[in-house]
């Protein structure tokens, strides 16, 4: 059973509750303006985050309605870039191509520039290098593939803007560079069709160096680790027919 407070024990008690009362008071009185200058500034603080968070989500609206229209110009461009390889009568003039690439260019030059920071960035740097590649201009092209490479590691562009990379090496006869860029494409995607184009890539540029031997090993490796249904695997099958049957 519990023991009865006395009126001794319960004066005890509430002298403590009186001391500890008076102690918080007094901290009060010696503290009010520290308190009400942490009060500002944590409400200053909130103020200034909720003003972030939605100058952000505007900024990332903006950015989307400007990129959308980007894309349209860019979706333009690249189908009458298709039906220049399709048996129609009236087929788009290179001129037309284009304007229609500077045109979406432009567009996607804005985004870069007026929105670097939304959350839009990579992939316009993605469409912009894209725009430049069609174009040929390589080096442009290679500019901004590799503004994605160095700022945006862990976005979904990233490999996207290897495989680009690669390709423009390539183009400028780099072979060198571009066989060491689709090696780091193998070892940073796990997409299997990706795997299969890199792996071309390398057997490609080891031919135009006339390493006939590495590339019929890069061949031969495709054909022996994917299958037949995957895009890349019927042409590693020919060109390893071609480089052990040269015609004489």
């Amino acid at each position: 059973m519990a023991k009865k407070l006395s009126k001794k024990d319960l004066k005890v008690s509430e002298d403590e509750f009186f001391s500890t009362m008076e102690k918080i008071i007094v901290f009060g009185k010696e503290n009010r303006n520290i308190l009400i200058q942490s009060a500002v500034i944590v409400l200053v603080i909130a103020i200034i985050t909720f003003a972030y968070i939605t100058y952000r989500n505007n900024l990332n609206s903006t950015a989307l309605s400007q990129e959308i229209t980007a894309q349209k110009k860019y979706d333009e461009a690249v189908n009458a870039m298709l039906q220049t390889r399709q048996s129609q009568t009236e087929q788009p003039s290179d001129e037309q191509i284009k304007t229609k690439l500077n045109e979406a260019t432009t567009e996607f030059e804005k985004v870069v520039q007026e929105y670097s920071s939304s959350s839009v960035a990579p992939e316009a740097y993605l469409y912009l290098a894209n725009c430049y590649y069609y174009s040929g201009d390589y080096v442009k092209a290679m500019e901004n593939f590799k503004k994605i490479t160095a700022n945006y590691p862990r976005h979904l562009e990233y490999v996207s803007a290897l495989v680009g990379t690669a390709y423009c090496y390539e183009q400028q006869s780099n072979y060198k560079d571009a066989i060491t860029t689709f090696e780091k494409i193998l070892n940073e995607t796990a997409n299997t069709q990706v795997k299969v184009d890199s792996y071309l890539g390398i057997a490609r540029n080891f031919e135009l160096q006339d390493q006939k031997d590495k590339a019929i090993e890069i061949y031969e490796k495709i054909v022996k680790n994917f299958q037949p249904e995957y895009y890349g695997v019927d042409i590693a099958h020919g060109r390893l027919d071609d480089l052990k049957n040269p015609m004489s």
